[in-house]
C-alpha cells in the first residue's frame, strides 16, 4: 500500500510541463528522442496523470528485465538453477536503481532495458534451436526487438557487445 502514496518526483516534470504548456509530451523529445516521446505519449493515454499507474509500469518493466536475465542465465548455465536464481535476485536489487521512484521519466529506460534483455535471450535461444526455421524466426524477433530498444533508448546500444560475447561463449561452450 506504500506504492499508492508515491507521486511524481525529480525528472517526472515533463508530464506536468507538457500539460501546463499545452503541448503533447512528444514535443519535449521531438529533437533527440522522438520514439521515446511517442512511447510516453501513448503510455500517457493509457495511464493518465495518476502516479500509481506509472509506478506499476516501471515496476513491471524492471521485473520483466529480471525475468529475461534469469532466462539468459538459465540458457548459459542450465545445470545451475540455484546460482541463476541468486544472480537474478541480485540483479533485481543491485544496483539499487535510484530513479525507480521517478517512474514517468524512467519507465522508457526500464522498458528499453527489458526489451534489450529479451532480445539477447532470443538470440541465445536461437543458437540452441535444432530447427533452422525456428532459429531464423527467433533471430528475426531478436533483431526486431533490438531495433525497438535502440529506437527507444540509443545509449544502451553497448548491450550489443554483450550479446556478441554471450553468443560466442555459448557457441564455444557447445563445442
Amino acid at each position: 500500500t506504500l506504492v499508492a502514496g508515491l507521486g511524481f518526483y525529480h525528472d517526472d516534470w515533463q508530464l506536468a510541463a507538457a500539460k501546463t504548456a499545452g503541448h503533447d509530451i512528444k514535443f519535449f523529445f521531438s529533437v533527440d528522442r522522438p520514439f521515446m516521446g511517442t512511447f510516453l505519449a501513448k503510455t500517457h493515454v493509457i495511464l493518465g496523470d495518476t502516479p500509481i499507474g506509472w509506478h506499476l509500469l516501471a515496476f513491471a518493466a524492471r521485473y520483466a528485465g529480471v525475468i529475461a536475465f534469469f532466462w539468459i542465465t538459465s540458457l548459459l548455465w542450465p545445470d545451475r538453477f540455484k546460482l541463476n536464481i541468486m544472480m537474478s535476485v541480485l540483479f533485481a536489487v543491485y544496483p539499487g536503481f535510484l530513479q525507480q521512484v521517478s517512474a514517468a521519466a524512467y519507465s522508457p529506460h526500464l522498458t528499453a532495458f527489458a526489451i534489450a534483455l529479451f532480445s539477447i535471450f532470443l538470440s541465445l535461444a536461437a543458437l540452441k534451436m535444432p530447427s533452422q526455421v525456428l532459429r531464423w524466426l527467433l533471430l528475426i524477433a531478436a533483431a526486431a526487438l533490438a531495433l525497438l530498444y535502440i529506437s527507444l533508448l540509443e545509449f544502451i546500444i553497448g548491450l550489443e557487445g554483450a550479446r556478441l560475447v554471450l553468443m560466442a561463449y555459448l557457441i564455444l561452450k557447445e563445442k
